[in-house]
């Protein structure tokens, strides 16, 4: 067996939770001071394995990151730092330059909480989420936009409910 076990059947899931303990080395830097060695098995500073983490992030495309805090019994702000960690990563290595088309819609779950999401129609994915539904949200898309296309001169078809405008973007 390795070190990490999972059963299932269809009633019951159980995970077997294991924790790695090691002394790490040391080493004393002149430019930085002590620092511990970094292990193959997790992300700097992260407290997780890298599998963990996988899972973890795995398990949020599907789930509240609340519910999954419960499930494994860890604080959703652990997990969120973590998880934040892994989609700015993700997100700096988009390339909207074949973005043809947008849509944009704000939505409020439970009062006046709005968020503005934005999606490339063309190829059906979700490419901003913002909070807010004024004006500052359609800035904050541009700026997201410019820093995720090298060139910024997509012709972009933008829809926005019943208004449809064709724009050329500066």
């Amino acid at each position: 067996m390795g070190d990490f076990c999972a059963f299932s059947s269809l009633s019951t899931k159980v995970l077997m939770v294991t924790y790695i303990h090691a002394d790490l080395p040391r080493i004393q830097c002149e430019k930085h001071g002590v620092k511990t060695v970094q292990v193959p098995w997790a992300r700097e500073g992260s407290g997780f394995t890298l599998l963990f983490e996988s899972w973890i992030i795995e398990l949020a495309k599907h789930l509240p990151v609340a519910v999954i805090a419960r499930m494994v019994a860890e604080h959703d702000t652990r997990l969120w730092r973590f998880i934040h960690h892994y989609v700015d990563k993700a997100r700096a290595l988009e390339d909207y330059s074949e973005v043809t088309a947008i849509g944009m819609d704000e939505t409020s779950k439970k009062g006046h909480n709005y968020i503005t999401v934005v999606a490339d129609l063309s190829q059906r994915k979700v490419i901003f989420v913002t909070d807010g539904k004024d004006s500052t949200t359609v800035r904050r898309f541009a700026a997201d936009f410019e820093a995720h296309d090298e060139y910024f001169k997509t012709m972009i078809y933008l829809g926005c409910g019943k208004l449809n405008l064709n724009i050329q973007i500066p």
